[in-house]
């Protein structure tokens, strides 16, 4: 569902007056933002939401990967292009780090990152799973053996996507979940 919000009468003259529902832009600069084309007339196509496939369980479809171009968590480039929030605000000292995948994977700072994301987005096997979507090479292969099946899962994948199929192998002969 759409939400309501105080927006500018003329929104690119800045001008605030009175309060609008979403979809009311002239010119929607959340649907030229979105790299999925998940936005239209109808609102949110969650299937094909980044952000939204982030929050559902299990493992994303195949070809979302690419569209999350490194990022850990979906993308909000519909939030980012919306005139109606405002202007970004400045990305915390150390943010990159803590959210770094291979830290989110193998050693997370859960205070930290409750701190910055709130608690019920920084639960550790939602982030090791989404973080793991981008591991290659050696941090690829150390997370075939964590524990949190997603986690794995998303690390075989994308060794094989690299072309090192031979652990896969060895790693879906004695996989049990």
């Amino acid at each position: 569902s759409w939400g309501r919000n105080i927006v500018h009468k003329d929104i690119q003259a800045g001008d605030v007056t009175h309060v609008l529902y979403c979809q009311q832009c002239d010119d929607p600069k959340c649907l030229k933002a979105c790299p999925t084309g998940a936005l239209g007339s109808g609102g949110v196509d969650r299937s094909r939401c980044l952000s939204a496939a982030t929050l559902s369980p299990g493992i994303q479809p195949a070809w979302l990967q690419p569209l999350f171009q490194g990022r850990v968590h979906g993308c909000d480039l519909c939030q980012a292009a919306c005139p109606l929030n405002g202007q970004p605000q400045p990305v915390p000292e150390g943010i990159a780090t803590l959210f770094a995948p291979e830290r989110l994977v193998f050693a997370p700072d859960r205070a930290a990152i409750a701190a910055a994301i709130g608690r019920n987005l920084a639960k550790p096997n939602l982030l090791a799973g989404l973080a793991a979507m981008s591991l290659a090479g050696d941090a690829a292969l150390r997370a075939l053996a964590h524990p949190h099946p997603p986690v794995r899962a998303h690390a075989a994948r994308n060794l094989v996507w690299a072309g090192q199929s031979e652990p896969v192998r060895a790693f879906v002969a004695r996989e049990t979940d």
